[in-house]
């Protein structure tokens, strides 16, 4: 239908202290919209990013300090092809004020995103920030609203998660089976089969072969699993989303599951809840969990911690905890300091 958009508002994003960011450096915030199409996040630059800042050094018309770059990252759902584009997508990025009675600053554009050109937006968002004080909290945070708004006909396309249940033959009662899982505390939940053949490797393999226990007794036992974290699994198969609740725990025991479970899909939108939760006071807790997965979670805490070097000390009364329980991420974290610790420079005599 002609005209018609899907439209996103994306949640406020707040920059806490641009002080710690260097010129160049980047923070995104979580993906947010339907994980079977486009979604999109905010991309920010909190002290400007090094082109600009080397075009204005030239210049010499603003201070390099002063700048502020912020834009919008549309991310194409996992079945698309590589090499996608959306075309004629409005996008806009508000600065909140923190002062009553003064207006947002609002910007807004149209743009055709692509694979080579995933984000858009203002690298002079503020061409010089020390004029916009108002825009800047007590504890110098900087708050950000944003908009998407995608024509229908790039919505048109057929999610993997629909095709996925395409083939499923609901007249066929002989497949009609359910299959009961076992889980911590004695409790229990009961599922359709045939919707979990269709959405996991493993279960598909596990289900198809008379070999496996679980198919011929019909009960799979997962004694280690709380009855919440098999609850997110199961309605992320029948919805395809996942509400974190802002539950760390779980959302860490429900990416175990997922990962074993094969369904990626899964996998990857709790790594992207996971580093938007990311925290000093959690890292240890989250790399010592994810440890060698090679996801972005794990990046984004090596990530923090090459940043702020102090974190470490910060978190000292954890470290024995660490030692005795994770002695792998303990030896990890020690050759991590080695390797960051700048190296001393020969004494010249």
């Amino acid at each position: 239908m002609p005209g018609i958009r899907m439209s996103m508002l994306l949640p406020e994003f707040v920059i806490k202290d641009r002080s710690i960011h260097p010129v160049g450096a980047s923070v995104r915030s979580s993906l947010f919209g339907p994980s079977d199409s486009f979604q999109c996040r905010f991309l920010v630059f909190p002290n400007g990013t090094k082109s600009v800042h080397q075009e204005q050094s030239q210049r010499s018309q603003t201070q390099s300090e002063s700048l502020f770059s912020a834009f919008v990252e549309l991310v194409p759902p996992a079945h698309m092809d590589e090499r996608w584009s959306c075309a004629s997508v409005r996008y806009g990025i508000t600065v909140v004020s923190q002062k009553t009675g003064t207006e947002n600053i609002k910007k807004l554009d149209t743009f055709t995103f692509s694979n080579e050109h995933a984000d858009r937006g203002w690298h002079d968002l503020f061409a010089n920030i020390s004029t916009h004080r108002h825009f800047i909290g007590r504890d110098g945070e900087i708050t950000l609203q944003g908009e998407v708004h995608i024509p229908w006909r790039e919505q048109q396309r057929v999610s993997a998660w629909q095709e996925s249940f395409r083939q499923l033959d609901f007249s066929d009662n002989q497949t009609a089976k359910f299959l009961t899982f076992r889980l911590a505390d004695d409790q229990k939940l009961v599922f359709d089969r045939r919707l979990l053949i269709a959405r996991s490797d493993y279960f598909r393999k596990m289900l198809s072969s008379p070999d496996w226990e679980e198919t011929r007794t019909g009960e799979i036992n997962l004694r280690s699993a709380t009855v919440k974290c098999m609850s997110a699994i199961l309605r992320f198969i029948l919805t395809n989303s996942f509400d974190t609740d802002e539950d760390l725990e779980t959302c860490m025991a429900v990416r175990e599951l997922a990962d074993r479970f094969c369904i990626q899909p899964l996998v990857k939108q709790v790594d992207e809840e996971l580093t938007g939760m990311l925290t000093e006071e959690n890292i240890l807790q989250i790399l010592g969990r994810l440890l060698d997965t090679g996801s972005e979670v794990e990046a984004a805490c090596w990530k923090m911690l090459e940043t702020d070097s102090n974190i470490l000390v910060k978190q000292a009364d954890k470290l024995e905890t660490v030692i005795s329980e994770n002695p792998l991420l303990a030896r990890r974290l020690i050759l991590f300091g080695r390797e960051s610790k700048p190296k001393r420079e020969p004494n010249q005599v």
